[in-house]
């Protein structure tokens, strides 16, 4: 059976996984193929990141909105990008490379020092949106369950659903790497996109066609480090995740407004690429 690539061109195929045979995602060079059997490939998004934009910033923290495809921090990422105007930041925390949405930044030693405790003593509200696959149980609140051996603890809430996925709001307690992710395969649902932890068989052609894992941190609080006043950023959801609300029926077109799905307000923060005015502090 050829398939009309060369070896490099499959293996990097299967390492990103986006191979699917019988309707099941694969990653195994040597998977054994027979006759009858049905290969697919789950082409990457074309369009590249989206411009970083500023969703809030004041003299301690930035709060960029990191869109999905570019990593947190290292070489060509939201931090590099941020730092070529703003050389005085330092990360705090991350999102996995094709997670979109809130990702705030120090702007000092003092303030970095101040959010990490704030992390550490979970006293920073992160909540996120994601497409679950399959009806997500509206009973179904909370997931407690180690992550690599440490206690995790993720509260949901169901916000739509249909027999083939569902729109869920996730509120992670711990900050485990990929909790959520590892909760929702946990529970039954994986989330949508998921190329490491939904591994059953996808029967919808929409969902293993989707770009990337469909998880959004959407809304972040948190204590100003100088003043200890609360402090709120919210992230419009981006248009792939919209766009998937669509197509899994989630949500109608003509309801695709930032407000539509509870994401608040079309920010009017400006991108990196130009210069960009210091924002309001937002409580709202």
């Amino acid at each position: 059976m050829r398939l009309g690539i060369s070896r490099k061109q499959a293996k990097r195929l299967l390492d990103e996984r986006r191979v699917f045979v019988n309707r099941r995602r694969v990653w195994i060079a040597h998977h054994n193929v027979r006759s009858g059997d049905e290969i697919e490939v789950a082409q990457p998004a074309a369009r590249a990141p989206d411009a970083l934009r500023i969703l809030y910033e004041d003299p301690s923290c930035i709060v960029v909105d990191k869109p999905a495809g570019l990593d947190s921090v290292g070489p060509d990422s939201a931090e590099s990008r941020l730092r070529a105007l703003r050389p005085e930041i330092q990360p705090v925390h991350r999102l996995d490379r094709d997670t979109s949405g809130c990702l705030i930044f120090a702007r000092s030693d003092a303030a970095r020092t101040s959010l990490e405790k704030q992390f550490e003593e979970r006293s920073v509200e992160k909540v996120y949106q994601a497409i679950a696959a399959g009806p997500f149980p509206d009973t179904l609140k909370r997931v407690e369950k180690p992550v690599d051996g440490l206690t995790a603890l993720t509260e949901f809430r169901l916000l739509r659903r249909t027999a083939v996925a569902s729109l869920i709001e996730a509120r992670p307690h711990t900050g485990r790497t990929h909790q959520i992710r590892a909760h929702l395969q946990a529970a039954g649902h994986p989330l949508a996109g998921d190329r490491a932890y939904a591994t059953r068989a996808v029967k919808e052609d929409v969902l293993r066609h989707l770009p990337r894992h469909m998880l959004h941190a959407w809304r972040m609080s948190w204590r100003d480090p100088a003043t200890g006043e609360h402090r709120k950023a919210q992230a419009a959801l981006p248009a792939d995740f919209r766009e998937a609300l669509v197509a899994l029926k989630l949500a109608p077109p003509a309801r695709l407004t930032h407000r539509a799905m509870g994401a608040g307000p079309k920010s009017s923060a400006g991108s990196l690429s130009r210069r960009h005015p210091r924002a309001q502090r937002r409580t709202d």
